[in-house]
């Protein structure tokens, strides 16, 4: 008796160990990243720097409604600030010679004060950051959609704050970046 109760109880485990994660593919269509930077000249606020982004892939796993983690890259060429001497600069600065993308490891979630935030690494320029993303995630059929924006230092990535002819508009020493990524059921 003793022996059929533990061979229940071990396929039991066993069920739920090998219940199956859901697979999440970016949809590329209607998804993008951003930048925003400001400018001062002499000190004074005068110019916002939006760069935009389509070029998004990755995937994350989820089981019961929970994400448990996944990768997120965007191609550094794709940022598009409607000036192209400026979105080579910054390619340059992103280290696009190095590593053409961006990479967002997520590990998974945290519920903190009602906010929903990604928890993961962020590498750019070939420098990893650990970062807590706060987010609004919606499903909605069989897609999930997360949408967050956060500030980070230049610095923290290894990089000078852009100017222009080396000292007349220099960027503020943050950045925002935000995104609105569709994940979509892999069949």
């Amino acid at each position: 008796m003793k022996s059929l109760f533990t061979q229940l109880i071990t396929l039991v485990l066993l069920a739920g160990a090998l219940q199956a994660h859901e697979a999440y593919t970016v949809d590329a269509k209607k998804s993008s990243v951003y930048y925003k930077s400001l400018a001062d000249v002499l000190f004074f606020i005068d110019t916002t720097i939006i760069g935009n982004n389509q070029s998004v892939s990755g995937q994350i796993n989820v089981l019961d409604n929970k994400l448990l983690d996944g990768k997120i890259l965007i191609n550094i060429k794709g940022f598009d600030s409607e000036n192209s001497m400026r979105d080579s600069d910054v390619m340059s600065l992103l280290g696009f010679d190095i590593n053409p993308n961006i990479t967002f490891a997520i590990y998974n979630t945290e519920l903190i004060d009602s906010q929903l935030y990604l928890v993961g690494d962020l590498e750019v320029n070939s420098i990893t950051k650990a970062i807590k993303m706060p987010v609004i995630k919606t499903f909605i059929n069989d897609s999930i959609t997360v949408s967050g924006k956060l500030d980070v230092m230049y610095a923290d990535f290894g990089i000078e704050p852009p100017t222009v002819a080396g000292f007349i508009k220099k960027a503020l020493p943050s950045v925002e970046i935000g995104a609105t990524i569709r994940f979509v059921k892999t069949k």
